[in-house]
């Protein structure tokens, strides 16, 4: 018994054993591997995903041009009387936006709307509560916002020709 490391038997289990955990080893690092990128392809799914969803239009607005309010958009501008806020907001306006085609006095709106509006307390909680109680996001309650103010500037000023294909 003093020479059973020289046992063949036992060499023999000691390299299928060894063989066995090398081959646990191979294994595990290539499903680590595979997770990894699973993980990234998932990431990348996920991130198309949000663009496309960034793509689509807001409950509240519908598409075409020029861009209008849905049925619910309306509900939303008469819930918050956006019309009185426009007529407060327009007039302060009308100098940034005039002479511009109407896609960029839209564009102006939006980006006004998102980016330099900044309700006080209490507007921010009536918007906040519109939102939850139709179901949509703030930003969906901001663009009724947008559009209506678009509408409400480009009656106020006058804008350019549009290229109708007419020589000057």
């Amino acid at each position: 018994m003093e020479n059973w490391p020289d046992t063949p038997l036992i060499l023999v289990a000691f390299l299928a054993v060894a063989s066995v955990l090398v081959s646990i080893g191979v294994w595990v690092g290539s499903v680590n591997a595979d997770r990894k990128s699973f993980k990234e392809f998932m990431n990348e799914v996920r991130n198309d995903i949000k663009k496309i969803l960034a793509r689509l239009p807001a409950p509240t607005i519908e598409g075409g041009s020029p861009i209008r309010l849905t049925d619910l958009g309306r509900s939303v501008a008469d819930d918050l009387d956006v019309g009185k806020w426009v007529e407060q907001v327009a007039p302060s306006l009308i100098a940034r936006v005039k002479g511009k085609p109407p896609f960029e006095v839209q564009n102006f709106c939006f980006d006004y709307v998102k980016d330099e509006f900044e309700p006080d307390e209490k507007q921010l909680r009536k918007l906040q509560m519109c939102a939850y109680e139709n179901g949509i996001d703030l930003d969906a309650v901001l663009d009724v916002l947008a559009v209506e103010l678009r509408d409400r500037l480009l009656e106020l000023s006058p804008t350019p020709a549009t290229g109708s294909g007419e020589a000057a």
